[in-house]
Order: C-alpha cells, then sequence, then structure tokens
C-alpha cells in the first residue's frame, strides 16, 4: 500500500492510499513486471485488490506456474477460460509483454508499435472542499508542465469550479469527468457548461443509460465520453486494465487513451464491429463526437513472431507480490 500525498476524491467516493499488486515473471534472459491495479473499495469498479489478489493466486498463476516455455496464446487460452478478472489478466499479460522485450532485446514502448515521441501529458484532478485550494492544485500541476486538466465533477461542484478554472486559466484545454454522478434531470448543467469550451464531458451517466447519454448529447455542444458504452464500445473498455491486458485491447480495435495515435472512430471499429460500424455512418457523415477512439498497433517483425510462436523460456518462475 502506498499513501497519496493527499485524498482523491470523484463523485463516488475517496481513496487515500494506492493497493498495488506487482506480478513478476522470469524468463531466461530477464524479469518483466506487471501490474494489477484496481482502486480500493467497490465505488470505483467490481473488481478490488482483494478479489484480483484471489484471482491471481488461486486461479490464474496456478495454471501458468512451471511452464517451460510461456507462448502468448498459452496465456491468452488460460484467460478465456478464466470469466471476469480483467485487472488480474492485465497485470500478468503486462509482465510477460515486459520480459519478453528483454528476451528479444527490444524496448517494450517498440515491441508494441509505439513510436518514440514526446507526448504531452494532461491531469486529472480531483474534488476540494473549496475553490481556492482547487485553483492551487491546478496551478501548481500546469507550473510542473502538464498541458491539460481534467477536473471531477458532482452535483453542486460542477459550474462554479468549471467557472473558475476558466477565468483563472484562460483558454487551457480543460474537461470534466463526473463518474456517472447525474442523470437526464441534470441536463441543464450540460447546457450550462457548454460556455466554458470543455474538450468533452466525460461519464456524466451510468454505463447503462444510453438514452440519457444520446439525450445528453444532445443538450450539449460538447463531447460526452462514455466510459464504458454498452452498446457499440461493449468489449473495449478505456484502460488496458478493463480491457484485460494489451492483446485484448489490440484485438478489439477501438480503445481511447491507448499508446499509440488516435484514429478515426468508424474506421478503427469496422474490423471489430461491423454492425456499429454501419450505424456510426448511417447516422453521421464523420466520427460520433461522444467518443475519442485510437488503435493499438503491436509489431509484426519476426521477432515479434518468434515470440508469439516460440514462447518465452521462462525458469518456472510467475508469482505475485502485494
Amino acid at each position: 500500500k502506498i499513501p497519496l500525498h493527499e485524498p482523491f476524491r470523484i463523485s463516488s467516493g475517496a481513496v487515500s492510499e494506492k493497493e498495488c499488486i506487482v506480478v513478476e515473471m522470469r524468463a531466461d534472459e530477464g524479469v518483466g513486471f506487471g501490474e494489477a491495479s484496481p482502486m480500493g473499495g467497490p465505488f470505483y469498479s467490481a473488481d478490488t485488490p482483494d478479489s484480483t489478489w484471489k484471482a491471481l493466486a488461486e486461479q490464474l498463476v496456478p495454471r501458468l506456474a512451471g511452464c517451460e516455455k510461456l507462448r502468448l496464446q498459452d496465456l491468452l487460452s488460460v484467460f478465456e477460460e478464466t470469466p471476469g478478472e480483467p485487472f488480474a489478466k492485465a497485470g500478468l499479460e503486462g509482465a510477460f509483454w515486459d520480459a519478453g522485450a528483454q528476451h528479444l532485446g527490444r524496448p517494450l514502448f517498440e515491441l508494441l508499435g509505439g513510436r518514440r515521441r514526446p507526448i504531452p501529458s494532461g491531469v486529472a484532478i480531483g474534488i476540494y472542499p473549496s475553490l481556492e485550494e482547487l485553483l492551487a492544485r491546478v496551478e501548481r500541476y500546469m507550473r510542473e508542465g502538464y498541458q491539460r486538466v481534467k477536473i471531477k465533477i458532482q452535483p453542486g461542484w460542477d459550474i462554479g469550479p468549471v467557472r473558475a478554472v476558466r477565468e483563472r486559466f484562460g483558454p487551457v484545454p480543460l474537461m470534466v469527468d463526473a463518474n456517472a454522478a447525474y442523470t437526464l434531470r441534470d441536463a441543464t448543467v450540460f447546457e450550462q457548461l457548454d460556455r466554458f469550451d470543455l474538450m468533452m464531458i466525460e461519464q456524466p451517466m451510468a454505463a447503462d443509460a444510453s438514452r440519457s447519454m444520446r439525450s445528453c448529447s444532445a443538450a450539449s455542444a460538447r463531447r460526452c465520453a462514455w466510459t464504458s458504452r454498452p452498446s457499440l464500445l461493449t468489449r473495449c473498455e478505456r484502460y488496458f486494465g478493463w480491457a484485460a491486458g494489451v492483446s485484448s485491447t489490440s484485438r478489439f480495435s477501438v480503445s481511447a487513451g491507448s499508446l499509440t495515435r488516435g484514429k478515426c472512430t468508424s474506421h478503427a471499429c469496422r474490423p471489430a464491429c461491423p454492425a456499429g460500424w454501419a450505424r456510426c455512418r448511417s447516422s453521421a457523415s464523420r466520427p460520433p463526437r461522444d467518443c475519442i477512439s485510437a488503435r493499438l498497433r503491436t509489431s509484426s517483425g519476426p521477432r515479434m513472431s518468434r515470440l508469439r510462436r516460440a514462447g518465452l523460456p521462462t525458469t518456472s518462475s510467475i508469482r505475485s507480490s502485494p
């Protein structure tokens, strides 16, 4: 458990420490590490550190430990036979890719298809007791070099904070995240937020409130972004942990926030979801504004093929540490 400098508060709860589970995978030519990191408490997701630890210790690790050679397909087969537990699977696969990069003598970002380039960073800022404290945090983070700001909002803490940040910091790229704190009765809030030129409004309502989300999008000129959408993006979550690992994310094609450059939603989702692609194309002449998508491209060179085919020589040591 790693204590945070200060509690991180969102509309549904707060955390004051980070509970980490680190997965270690030893290979002949390196040691790989992966992190299985659901947020503590049930307010963020159905997976918790305790449930993830149990899945690793009792289900996944025992089935993989002792393998002389571990192929990616072996790993994914075990995942497919084990329902749920995306964070546990992401931790294991992260360790596999890390160890595989060392085995092949390549940087991990290159193995995943990334490009070495500066990436401007943004920061997510929680809910504070006062506007003065919020503005002080925003100022500090911008001074540290962050170039985009996302602030958490909830009923009663929305218009005022956004107005204060916009007035103090001018044209800084700004977005808000409600963590499903609103309902359709709050549509006037989204109309008022339009005045502040936001990049997007993230997860204003629950994931299963599709009709309400469409109404929200209609009421606001901003992008209203699902964190998880049960229709078109059913199996494509924003974070690798939610998608149960890198391979799952790359197979689904559509995943906001991935390591590589974003692509047009209407084209990126076509191979993974033809029906959804057709609906997007029939409803708009350009990509829908309610989601921001990207595609993860994994490398396909001879060394990558060797890792997929021949597997990763291990020393029978896969373990998880709290």
